[in-house]
């Protein structure tokens, strides 16, 4: 799939758990006893979809040529996308233990967190690098 494609449909899925988010509220503005446990499930798993699609579609502009920064964006994305499968798990069937869950989310943000950092720090060294060639910076 191209990065357009991929970016819209990251935003409109994005758009889409808005939109259903803002319907819910709505709904419950007219029906305050609407809400109940499973209306919050959905709530949180809208909430999570939409912050994953957020965050993919951020990644999309970070998919650089270089095949070591795509590979780390790769992994962001494969690490949020397992967390955010892992968390909607959790929501609707408690499926693991809270240790082993803490365990699981701490490993899988740290990763990316990881990732993150040396996506950052090479950029900014060959930046550096970039300018002190062309110099100008002593």
């Amino acid at each position: 799939m191209s990065i357009d494609k991929r970016r819209k449909a990251y935003s409109l899925t994005l758009i889409g758990c808005l939109l259903a988010i803002t319907v819910i509220g709505l709904a419950n503005v007219w029906s305050p006893n609407l809400l109940d446990a499973t209306l919050y499930k959905v709530l949180g798993t809208l909430a999570i979809v939409m912050g994953l699609s957020g965050l993919l579609y951020t990644l999309t502009f970070r998919d650089g040529e270089e095949k070591t920064e795509r590979s780390l964006v790769m992994i962001i994305g494969g690490v949020s996308t397992a967390l955010a499968a892992m968390f909607i798990a959790q929501i609707w069937f408690e499926a693991l233990g809270g240790i082993l869950f803490g365990k699981l989310t701490t490993t899988g943000i740290i990763i990316a967190v990881l990732a993150g950092l040396i996506i950052t720090l090479k950029d900014d060294f060959f930046e550096n690098k970039r300018l002190k060639d062309e110099n100008y910076l002593d």
